[in-house]
C-alpha cells in the first residue's frame, strides 16, 4: 500500500480532486496506471492513492479485490445516505434447482445492465456470482488437497511396508536353525512361507489399530480447538484395516519366500 488515510481526511470529510487529494487505497480502477488519477464513484470523483496487491478469490469463492477504500465520514456524508429508503447493496436469488443458474445469472446481468443504464461495451458496476461457481472453486481445493493427503499416506505404507519386511528379513535370518529344524521333521516349504505370512499380517494389524487409535484421539483433540466436530465412519476404518493388511502381506512375502526356500541341511548348519 502506498498511502493512508489521514486523520485529517476523516475529520474534514475531504474526497474529490477539486478539493484536493482524497488518501485512499483502491483496488481493480480499469486504468493502466490508476495511481493519481481520477475515477467516479457514483458520479463522485476520488483520486487514487494506493493499491493492495492482487489477492483473487478466497476459499469461499468471494473476490478479495473487488473493494475500493475511502475515509468513512466521505462516504456517510457525499457518497452514500445510509438512511435512504430502499438502498440495497446486495442482492440473494434462488433459483429451483442447480440447473437453472446459469439462466438466472444471465438474466440478472441483462436486468442490471437495463436498470443501471449500463451501455453495449461498457463494463459492469455489479458483479453476480452463482455458487456453482464457489462449488467449483471448492472442488479444486478439495481434489488437490484429497491428492496431497493420499501421497503423504501413499509415501507411509510404502516407508512402513519396507520396514516390515526389514523386521522380516531380520527374523528369517535369526531363525534359520530353527526353520531348518522344522523343514527337518517334515514341514513342507509352503507351511514356511505361511508361517512368516502370518507374522507379518498380525504385524502389520497391530500397526494398523495402533495408528487407528492415535488417528481418532487426534480428530478429538483437534475438534476441541476448532468448530468443526471429527468424522469416522465404519468404511474408513475397515479400509484402514485392509490396507494394513495388503501392505503386511504384500511387504512379508518375500521375507517368507526366503525363509521357505532354505535347504534344511544349510539352515541346520547356520550359526
Amino acid at each position: 500500500m502506498t498511502a493512508r488515510i489521514s486523520g485529517e481526511e476523516i475529520q474534514y470529510k475531504t474526497m474529490g480532486a477539486s478539493r484536493g487529494s482524497i488518501r485512499s487505497v483502491i483496488q481493480a480502477t480499469g486504468l493502466l496506471e490508476p495511481l493519481d488519477k481520477s475515477i467516479r464513484i457514483n458520479n463522485v470523483p476520488f483520486t487514487v492513492v494506493g493499491m493492495f496487491a492482487s489477492k483473487g478469490q478466497n476459499t469461499k469463492g468471494n473476490n478479495q479485490d473487488d473493494f475500493v477504500l475511502v475515509p468513512v465520514t466521505a462516504t456517510q456524508s457525499r457518497l452514500v445516505r445510509w438512511n435512504t429508503p430502499g438502498r440495497i447493496d446486495m442482492i440473494f436469488i434462488k433459483g429451483v434447482s442447480m440447473n437453472s443458474l446459469q439462466f438466472i445469472q444471465h438474466e440478472t446481468e441483462s436486468l442490471l445492465r437495463e436498470r443501471h443504464k449500463i451501455k453495449a461495451g461498457e463494463a459492469d458496476d455489479f458483479a453476480v456470482r452463482n455458487i456453482s461457481q464457489f462449488l467449483e472453486a471448492r472442488r479444486k481445493t478439495t481434489t488437490i488437497m484429497s491428492m496431497l493427503l493420499g501421497s503423504i499416506a501413499f509415501i507411509s505404507l510404502v516407508v512402513g511396508g519396507i520396514g516390515i519386511m526389514n523386521i522380516m528379513l531380520v527374523s528369517v535370518s535369526e531363525r534359520t536353525r530353527e526353520i531348518g529344524i522344522r523343514m527337518a521333521v517334515g514341514a513342507k516349504a509352503k507351511e514356511i512361507r505361511l508361517q512368516f505370512l502370518l507374522e507379518a499380517f498380525v504385524l502389520s494389524m497391530l500397526g494398523g489399530m495402533l495408528g487407528i487409535l492415535l488417528g481418532v484421539l487426534t480428530g478429538y483433540m483437534l475438534a476441541s480447538f476448532t468448530e468443526a466436530p471429527p468424522l469416522f465412519t465404519a468404511t474408513s476404518i475397515i479400509l484402514a484395516f485392509v490396507f494394513s493388511a495388503t501392505v503386511g502381506i504384500g511387504f512379508g512375502y518375500y521375507p517368507a519366500y526366503k525363509a521357505s526356500c532354505l535347504h534344511p541341511i544349510d539352515a541346520l548348519k547356520y550359526e
